[in-house]
């Protein structure tokens, strides 16, 4: 074999041992956490009929939205899930399974949207927020998901914005 072509040979095989030198080795992989929400459905105040929402129902106080969430921590753990938003203009909480208690930790409150969970033990959380307008107008709603990951990853804040109005019209009901 030709000289030169044996110090390209040595070049090719020092390649990898140079590109694994750059990569971390705390075996902690960093990625930002997700959330996917679906399955939006709505129990009106007026005839407690629940179904899917559509884009021409209105929203009215006393009307409760249900919204499926799937939250994941993709390569890292999950360490909690809030939702923020103005209590005095809506009642907002997690709808969420007590058999699944053992993966929450102390100072979770589901009822209000506080789920902190027991560290290294779930990367997916699939639950349901419940959300009820008691004033009219817009509502912020943040739901923030945070993970082990780094700083520069977690907390990630997701958020949706709803338009209550008043009450029912006497004419009408809400389908």
């Amino acid at each position: 074999m030709p000289h030169s072509m044996k110090s390209h040979i040595y070049l090719f095989l020092l390649l990898p041992l140079v590109a694994l030198s750059f990569v971390s080795c705390d075996d902690k992989a960093q990625s930002t956490p997700s959330l996917q929400a679906s399955s939006y459905l709505l129990r009106t105040s007026a005839t407690g009929v629940l179904d899917t929402i559509s884009a021409n129902d209105t929203l009215y106080l006393g009307d409760t939205v249900l919204m499926g969430l799937a939250i994941y921590g993709n390569f890292n753990y999950l360490t909690g899930v809030r939702v923020e938003a103005d209590t005095t203009k809506m009642q907002l909480g997690f709808r969420w399974n007590p058999a699944d208690d053992k993966y929450l930790a102390q100072g979770s409150d589901p009822e209000h949207g506080v789920l902190l969970f027991v560290p290294e033990q779930i990367n997916l959380c699939v639950t349901t927020l419940q959300y009820t307008p008691i004033k009219a107008g817009t509502h912020r709603v943040e739901i923030v998901v945070s993970s082990d990951a780094g700083a520069n990853f977690s907390p990630r804040t997701f958020y949706f914005d709803a338009l209550a109005v008043d009450t029912v019209p006497a004419s009408s009901t809400n389908p």
